[in-house]
């Protein structure tokens, strides 16, 4: 039922951002490929999977990245 209702919100989103992750550990990682939205917004530390179809990839902590955008 969880990963029934996540797949459906993640197919369902105009925008996602996924953080703090390095999209290695499934079946969590495998979520992704339901995403048919227009921006995708990837947040980790280190390079992903995922960076080469992101809008928008900061290579940096979360908390950091998150706390950047909210004092602008």
């Amino acid at each position: 039922q969880t990963m029934e209702n996540a797949i459906r919100a993640i197919a369902a989103a105009d925008t996602l951002i996924v953080g703090g992750t390095s999209l290695a550990v499934y079946p969590a990682a495998g979520l992704l490929r339901y995403f048919r939205g227009d921006e995708l917004v990837v947040i980790n530390k280190q390079p992903t999977p995922a960076d080469s179809m992101a809008t928008l990839v900061l290579n940096q902590p979360i908390g950091e990245a998150l706390s950047l955008q909210a004092a602008e």
